[in-house]
This record gives C-alpha cells, sequence and structure tokens, in this order.
C-alpha cells in the first residue's frame, strides 16, 4: 500500500542492512504507525536513503547500535586533545578497550589510566 520500500523492512530488518538503514526504516516505521501523511512518509524516506553518510555519529544512531547491536562507540581523549574513537561489543573488557587504545592512539596499555 506504501510507495517506498523503507516502509516495510522493520519487522524483517535484513542482516545485510546497515544500522543506518534499519534505524531510518523504524523511524519511518514509527511514523507510519502515528498516522503520518503517505507522502510525507514517501518524502521523508526517500530523503533519509539519501543522507546515510551524515547520519555517523548522531546520539540516536549511537543507542540504537548499542541496543540492537551491544556496540559501543568509545570516543578517546587524551591529554592533548582527541585520539579518534574505537567501537566495542558490550561484552569486552576493560583491558580489550584499553588494547584498542592502544593501536589506535599508540599509547601502551600500561601507560593508560
Amino acid at each position: 500500500s506504501y510507495p517506498h520500500p523503507w516502509l516495510i523492512v522493520p519487522t524483517a530488518m535484513a542482516d545485510s542492512s546497515s544500522s543506518i538503514d534499519k534505524l531510518h526504516a523504524l523511524i519511518l516505521d514509527h511514523l507510519k504507525h502515528i498516522g503520518t501523511n503517505e507522502e510525507l512518509l514517501f518524502h521523508l524516506g526517500t530523503h533519509l536513503s539519501q543522507q546515510c553518510q551524515t547520519s555517523e555519529g548522531s546520539n540516536l544512531l549511537r543507542i540504537f547500535q548499542y541496543a540492537v547491536e551491544g556496540i559501543l562507540g568509545v570516543e578517546l581523549v587524551g591529554r592533548t586533545g582527541p585520539l579518534g574513537k574505537v567501537s566495542l561489543k558490550n561484552t569486552e573488557t576493560v583491558r580489550e578497550l584499553k588494547e584498542a587504545s592502544e593501536t589506535l592512539a599508540q599509547i601502551p596499555v600500561e601507560e593508560q589510566h
């Protein structure tokens, strides 16, 4: 009944879809269920499908990734400023975070506090 494929995805989110695609589909599904106009849903779906890269780093995407995939993005900051970002599964330990930090910032695990 809806002319845009984004409105069909949430009940069977394919594993091959990116987190961003899944989140956009979920947003559109929610808007559909609260009675948002079909034409508006179509235009929003089109716009979202063209803006996938700009979604990276949004708080909603990070919350979604943690809730659905157990992935937590950790931004590393040193004395001199930002060092970068590492992504970890919610099952990983502090030791594994420090090892990822060592790889990214070349700061030995033993020197991290």
